[in-house]
């Protein structure tokens, strides 16, 4: 993994964000010794946002997994249907990972899968903003979050929102534009692209 973030901080901009949808035991992150978070920490330096995934073992206190424990990092829980929270969180984690071998559940929950879409809003949002800083970025998409009345520990700033996080560039960088669905917010990405001073 810090290989291929070593990569990404060479070619650099070739790559703006830097998906992670691993984990590792997280006990040398807690003692600030992680290599990786490390790197997380010199690839946001050098421009480029590290998404990371939070890891499935639930919302108590330190089960947030390397490399979704680094603190430059945008990590990224998932959410489900309330009626399934349950039935998740009671599976061991052994059975989480059958099942999503298996094809039943990796077509649909984990963090893994929220990562890669928290992502490609990224790389909308730099797309139409490409002055934006790593750091930027992720307070906007924290900020911008729909609060989904679940508590911090396990909601996090809340459920990414496309929508609000462009209204909140667009007022930002002065761009009078108010999106209502993610139709308009994609084009008004477009247009912000394509007409820039």
């Amino acid at each position: 993994a810090c290989r291929a973030l070593q990569y990404c901080i060479d070619v650099y901009p070739r790559y703006r964000i830097a998906n992670m949808s691993i984990w590792f035991e997280s006990s040398l992150c807690r003692s600030n010794s992680c290599s990786l978070c490390a790197k997380i920490a010199e690839a946001t330096e050098r421009g480029i946002l590290v998404v990371a995934a939070a890891g499935n073992f639930g919302h108590e206190p330190d089960t947030i997994t390397c490399p979704g424990y680094a603190p430059k990092a945008l990590t990224v829980g998932a959410s489900l249907p309330q009626s399934e929270v349950s039935w998740w969180e009671d599976l061991p984690s052994w059975k989480k990972w059958w099942l999503k071998f298996s094809g039943d559940i990796a077509k649909r929950y984990g963090t893994s899968y929220s990562a890669p879409c928290a992502s490609g809003i990224a790389a909308l949002l730099i797309s139409g903003f490409p002055q934006i800083k790593p750091d930027e970025l992720k307070a906007t998409l924290k900020a911008s979050a729909t609060d989904v009345g679940a508590a911090p520990n396990a909601q996090g700033a809340g459920q990414i929102n496309c929508r609000a996080a462009t209204n909140l560039l667009f007022k930002k960088y002065r761009y009078l534009v108010s999106c209502t669905t993610y139709e308009q917010a994609l084009q008004a990405l477009y247009f912000n692209r394509n007409n820039r001073d």
